[in-house]
């Protein structure tokens, strides 16, 4: 009978584990980011952000941390998809303004070169000449005769070249990044019945600081035609790989405003993002007007560790305590993600050239399912930008070099899921790094190299910021046309 008993009970409490697994979304899987035992307390999980026993309890700085990699995660995405975008500008504009060999460009025509005219020398008859030689001598003694004005002789006129064949070009391009977030925001601590005071919450002042380190490559393969509606367009269409690795560092802190109740609590985290990319893209100009557009997928692997220290509230009369707790976690994502711009360009002057240009970048992420134990789900973001590009063109003995200036203002306006908000995490609302509605800045510094021959080369530098956020990186690449 008491066997009976005992096997009863275990079915019964196994069951009740996993109806409340079930309805707090993994609450007792993201026991990860608590211990389950401190001096004097023991079956303490993860609930509502706090690690407690309903005695006592702690925020859980790590789980909040873990949940920001959502965020910093898209931001990977967006460092590629920034990347690929100027690659794909770049290679429109070196494609659109190339000249076969032994022509050149005059009234955004590709033409042969006009011959300078030359003087084609006067015959005259000996005799004759003499003649008239005297008679200017006799007329005009001691002055000097005139000059006959030279013969002009032009040759053929001008024809413009019309290119209607398909070229193959490859490009790559190396690329690092660097970027700096902060965030702070308000919670509480309400966890615990024998809290002093009654279990009044417990007001926290949160802030979060992220340091991440972004670099990779990113190659293209492509197929240009020229004059495909009509003289002077074009078309470029291709496939691109890539690859990139992030490596961050964030730490979080919770500071209480009732020191007497609850001693500070900080975390330090790190995480290292990697994965290959692959996609395929469309790009096509018309006199001034051009559009693009990519698709890429990035296939993702996350690697976290953490250290926390957590603050437990009084229990019983008994003064707040401390546990150091270090833990981590990985899991695999998926980014689906598609960019594009429309541009206009107006021709100031023969060397001169300003662009306005609008366009949109939305990124979809899919997690597997050990994600829930690091707070993590599937979401989306959807950016808007908007800015002008100012381009001069000038020569350096033979090689053609395009400045390029550009100034962008972007701003995610739909941010979507990303992380958990159950009985275990808690709700989103104490994401820090989260950049939904806040219009941010970024500048872009190009030199691009025409050598001819097919072969361009290029160096880009870029700057970025806004509220809570600074960001610098840099790129240089090749491409080669047959």
């Amino acid at each position: 009978m008491k066997l009976s008993f005992r096997l009863i009970f275990g079915l019964a409490q196994t069951c009740a584990v996993g109806v409340v697994v079930l309805m707090s979304g993994g609450e007792a899987s993201a026991q990860i980011f608590c211990p389950s035992t401190i001096p004097g307390q023991a079956g303490i999980i993860l609930q509502g952000g706090t690690c407690t026993n309903g005695t006592t309890g702690a925020y859980s700085n790590a789980a909040l941390a873990s949940q920001a990699l959502s965020d910093l995660s898209e931001s990977t995405t967006q460092e590629t998809a920034r990347t690929t975008n100027a690659a794909i500008a770049d290679r429109r504009q070196v494609e659109a303004e190339r000249c076969p060999d032994g022509l050149e460009r005059v009234n955004g025509v590709c033409q042969r070169p006009p011959v300078s005219p030359t003087v084609a020398p006067v015959s005259r008859p000996p005799a004759q000449s003499s003649k008239k030689e005297a008679a200017r001598a006799t007329k005009h003694r001691g002055q000097p005769p005139k000059a006959e004005p030279p013969t002009l002789v032009y040759k053929a006129p001008v024809i413009p070249y019309i290119d209607e064949g398909v070229h193959l070009a490859t490009w790559a391009r190396a690329f690092g990044d660097y970027e700096r977030r902060t965030g702070s925001g308000t919670s509480s601590i309400n966890c615990c019945q024998a809290v002093v005071g009654g279990g009044i919450p417990i007001p926290l002042t949160l802030s979060a600081t992220s340091d991440s380190r972004t670099y990779g490559f990113v190659g293209g393969l492509d197929f240009t035609r020229h004059n495909l509606f009509g003289p002077g367009d074009g078309l470029i269409a291709g496939f691109l790989l890539g690859y990139a690795e992030t490596n961050l560092s964030l730490s979080t802190t919770s500071i209480s405003s009732s020191p007497g109740n609850l001693s500070n609590g900080a975390s330090s985290l790190r995480a290292q993002l990697y994965g290959p990319s692959v996609g395929a893209f469309a790009t096509y100009y018309n006199g001034g007007f051009s559009i693009d557009n990519t698709f890429k997928t990035d296939f993702f692997h996350l690697n976290e560790s953490f250290t926390d220290s957590l603050a437990f509230t009084a229990n019983l009369g008994v003064n707040p305590t401390s546990a150091t707790f270090s833990s981590g976690g990985s899991t695999d994502l998926v980014s689906y993600n598609s960019f594009g711009n429309v541009n206009y360009r107006f021709q100031v002057s023969d060397r001169l050239w300003i662009e306005p240009t609008v366009g949109y970048n939305y990124t979809s992420t899919h997690y597997e399912s050990a994600a829930a134990l690091l707070g993590l789900s599937d979401g989306y973001l959807l950016r808007a930008q908007g800015g002008a590009r100012f381009g001069a063109d000038s020569y350096w003995n033979d090689v053609r070099v395009t400045t390029v200036v550009t100034g962008l203002a972007y701003d995610d306006v739909i941010v979507h899921g990303g992380v958990i908000e159950n009985a275990a995490f808690g709700t989103a609302t104490n994401l820090l790094l989260a950049g939904e509605g806040k219009v941010r800045g970024q500048g872009v510094f190009a030199v691009n190299f025409d050598y001819g021959r097919g072969l361009s080369s290029f160096v880009l530098a870029n700057v970025r910021g806004g509220d809570g956020l600074f960001g610098a990186g840099g790129s240089a690449g090749i491409r080669y046309q047959w």
